[in-house]
């Protein structure tokens, strides 16, 4: 069973799929609908959910796989929002006393302080990577609890993906132990139906 996306769900669903694909997004501010929605279509179209338990399955691995996305665009703009701090440290290391004032001027991207700023890294071998390093061991504490939210909800997806290929394997044994039963019993009625032919000499009945 293809289950379609959010946008394209017809105004009477069927009840699994209204349960469990057409409840609003999971989006926060400036999050693009159509693309959570391709991304909810993909994974609909590379599980085919088969019933409303893999329905809600495939709509908790969309959501995850959706968190995990978005945890990772903030880390990344998290880095950015404390590339001041990386400045500051890099200034201080290379002794300059108001290392807080001119990284606040080069942030605010002031031209004198963003030509002082690249002057002083130029003479000293450094690049981007310094500020943005800096940046990033000083606030190596709040990166670990991003990158641990990421493995909480990497661990989550897959923990689903696993239940929906046991929930599948099981219902694979369920058929075909009820297939080796239907074969039983067709065998024995067939015994017990089968016309004996009279042995030569012998008169039918």
């Amino acid at each position: 069973m293809t289950t379609p996306s959010p946008s394209s769900l017809p105004s009477l669903p069927t009840p699994s799929t209204a349960l469990a694909l057409s409840q609003p997004a999971p989006l926060t501010t400036g999050e693009d609908p159509a693309t959570y929605d391709d991304l909810l279509a993909r994974v609909v179209a590379a599980v085919k959910p088969d019933g409303v338990i893999e329905d809600l399955w495939v709509r908790d691995v969309a959501d995850d796989a959706w968190e995990v996305l978005r945890l990772r665009r903030y880390k990344a703009g998290y880095l950015a929002a404390c590339r001041r701090d990386g400045m500051t440290i890099v200034l201080d290391g290379l002794g300059e006393i108001m290392a807080t004032r001119l990284s606040r001027s080069w942030a605010a991207r002031e031209p004198a302080a963003l030509a002082d700023v690249r002057q002083r890294m130029a003479d000293a071998g450094l690049g981007d990577d310094a500020v943005m390093g800096s940046a990033f061991a000083k606030h190596i504490n709040e990166f670990d609890r991003i990158e641990r939210l990421i493995g909480v909800a990497m661990g989550r997806r897959a923990a689903t993906l696993g239940e929906i290929a046991k929930h599948r394997a099981e219902l694979a044994e369920q058929l075909a132990a009820a297939t080796q039963i239907a074969a039983v019993q067709q065998t024995v009625e067939d015994a017990e139906y089968t016309v004996v032919a009279p042995a030569p000499g012998e008169a039918a009945a």
